[in-house]
């Protein structure tokens, strides 16, 4: 299953940060279009979207997951969307007995979160601080694991 990721809105920062990381023999430059840059993370074949708006010192990071209803077994209708609603339940490093639900750390740095799930895709996203999309970056991947 292909990752995406979309980073948009980033600050000068972020977007220098990577710059410098596609010197890194992981990443490579695709292609740029409309101010969109496309990185590819050759490790496991995840793209990366980066679209610069230095209007505010926020940023949004979104995972997409190629997998929706579409790929649902017939009789089991609305488990991507289950699936969904669980993965803000928790993980073991992100969860309710630790006193640190991944809402409750998002919200105490200021971000807005959400999720939807469609027909060919499931995507998590949360709109932060700028200087805080490395804890975003972490929760998302703690939760997919």
């Amino acid at each position: 299953m292909k990752k995406y990721l979309f980073l948009g809105y980033c600050s000068l920062a972020f977007c220098t940060i990577i710059s410098a990381q596609n010197k890194s023999v992981n990443f490579k430059k695709i292609k740029e279009l409309g101010g969109i840059e496309e990185y590819l993370y050759q490790p496991n074949g995840m793209s990366v979207l980066l679209l610069k708006d230095n209007a505010s010192p926020v940023a949004t990071v979104q995972i997409v997951y190629r997998v929706g209803s579409k790929h649902e077994v017939l009789g089991n209708t609305g488990s991507t969307h289950l699936l969904e609603h669980l993965m803000f339940k928790g993980t073991p490093t992100f969860n309710k007995k630790n006193g640190n639900t991944i809402t409750d750390i998002l919200q105490n740095t200021g971000a807005q979160l959400n999720a939807t799930t469609w027909y060919d895709r499931t995507n998590y996203f949360e709109t932060l601080p700028s200087d805080k999309i490395e804890l975003a970056l972490q929760i998302e991947a703690d939760r997919m694991r």
